[in-house]
């Protein structure tokens, strides 16, 4: 990353018209607003310090995850620390801690595919399913007309996600068949959908994002109250732990992960902290398909990193429609992605603006749908971020004291230091789709307690790529100056 890389990001609206007008700056809803400035500063807090120097590493950050782990830790303090962390998350104690209610509410605008089965069953007279074959055995289904309440084999499955578990343990196909009602009488014989259960077809949003809390069985009395406050927030549980040898490889917190993640799940090992008092974990996960899916074959073109020209496989999407932004600083191209709201957008500066002034400017120009060729890197790199010793230039300095900070939720008289904060991320980008894993780890330690086509989109010199929802709010941002850190 070049030491360049320090301009903050204002939060402003996008509209779609003519390229290249700049538009009134509007900030528009806080969450934005927190989240954009997060990312700047974390930007430039990594850019000023040695390891950010280093022009040759690509940089990932979720800044959803960093304003998570600032309310969880809002909900353990009070007095002059919780005013701190309202302060660095710029956003309200109230604001915070709707956080979590609205990425649930993303992840269930992130349609499934089991979400959309649901919807055929419900043009089908909004009865349900019938019955559910799981490899070789038929397993019947008692329904509740119009809801999703029945029973498989005497079990109560109550929701879509209870149907995905039964899915996920499934071996082979599953044969779901939905019943119409006509004259008084049921039939059995609307075939809706065969899906590979092995596969694991049906079985996740397309995104989502978990937390667990671990707290130390000492503090069980003292912060029992900040336990249940986690616990019961949307995708989240919280587990007095050990904090044993092997207390992340636990059944309970790797199913709870495992439930809620598109692929198989386990933690890095140098996320375990056998010393810990209190340890937040959170996962980001995004596994979707392009809306335009680029052609199979690749191209091999150069891409111009800092160190020199490297020859790199591209996407390419030759006469596609996109969302495109251009001014004499920046091109950006806003690539939805299919069955969600969310999608990737690609910045390339031009040679010599900083990234993050490309950036703002992304938002204060007006985009346009436009008939693009596009070539970008196929991706795959991990980017290991380690935040702690950023927090006191991030605007918390009583949680980054070496002395520690009273956190009077967690316990009312000892002193709690935050011994690590990190974000491990991944990012894979290939013809059909994108896959974007973040796990995020806050360890907390009680002192004293153990057509030919108009346009061209080339991506061949470094880049930004983020993940946003459809009002811009950034969820995932990445500085793209190695896009394969493998030889092909």
């Amino acid at each position: 990353m070049r030491k360049w890389i320090c301009v903050v990001v204002a939060i402003l609206l996008s509209g779609f018209s003519s390229f290249g007008q700049e538009v009134k700056v509007v900030p528009e809803d806080w969450l934005r607003i927190a989240a954009f400035r997060s990312s700047a500063n974390v930007f430039r807090a990594y850019d000023e310090s040695d390891v950010g120097r280093n022009d040759s590493l690509n940089f990932g950050f979720s800044p959803i995850m960093y304003l998570q782990t600032l309310s969880n830790l809002e909900l353990g303090a009070s007095g002059e620390v919780s005013l701190e962390i309202q302060s660095a998350a710029g956003c309200s104690k109230e604001q915070l801690h709707a956080l979590p209610r609205i990425l649930a509410d993303v992840e269930r605008n992130s349609r499934s595919k089991a979400a959309s089965l649901d919807g055929e069953l419900e043009e089908n007279g909004g009865y349900g399913l019938k019955f559910i074959k799981v490899g070789a055995e038929l397993r019947r289904v008692s329904i509740v007309a119009g809801d999703l309440l029945f029973e498989v084999d005497g079990s109560s499955v109550r929701s879509l996600e209870d149907l995905r578990r039964v899915m996920r343990a499934s071996k082979g196909d599953v044969r779901l068949a939905g019943y119409h009602k006509a004259n008084g009488r049921i039939f059995d014989d609307v075939v809706v959908k065969t899906v590979d259960g092995s596969a694991g077809y049906d079985s996740q949003p397309i995104f989502s994002n978990s937390n667990a809390l671990l707290v130390n069985e000492k503090l069980r009395n003292s912060s029992s109250k900040f336990l249940i406050d986690i616990g019961s927030q949307p995708n989240s549980i919280g587990l007095i732990s050990k904090f044993d040898a092997n207390y992340l490889t636990s059944p309970e917190l790797l199913n709870f992960f495992r439930g809620r993640v598109s692929q198989d799940f386990s933690f890095d090992s140098s996320f375990k902290r056998p010393d810990s008092s209190i340890q937040l974990l959170s996962v980001f996960d995004l596994n979707a398909l392009w809306q335009q899916r680029f052609q199979d074959e690749p191209e091999h073109l150069d891409f111009h990193t800092p160190k020199g020209r490297q020859k790199i496989s591209f996407l390419v999407k030759r006469s596609g429609i996109f969302e495109y932004g251009a001014g004499n600083k920046f091109q950006a191209i806003r690539m939805p992605l299919k069955d969600t709201s969310i999608s990737v957008v690609c910045i390339i500066p031009s040679v010599g603006v900083d990234p993050l002034s490309a950036y703002e400017l992304s938002f204060r120009t007006q985009w346009a749908k436009a008939l693009m060729d596009i070539k970008i890197p196929k991706c795959k790199f991990q980017t290991n971020l380690e935040l702690a010793p950023f927090l006191k230039s991030l605007g918390l300095p009583s949680v980054a004291a070496t002395n520690g900070a009273i956190f009077s939720q967690i316990d009312p008289e000892i002193p709690i230091q935050i011994d690590s904060m990190v974000q491990q991320s991944s990012v894979v980008m290939e013809p059909t789709g994108i896959q974007v894993r973040v796990e995020g780890s806050t360890v907390l330690r009680a002192l004293g307690v153990n057509g030919a086509s108009e346009l061209q989109f080339i991506a061949d010199r470094p880049f930004l790529l983020t993940i946003e929802t459809a009002t811009r709010i950034p969820l995932f941002v990445a500085w793209v100056s190695q896009p394969r850190l493998e030889k092909e």
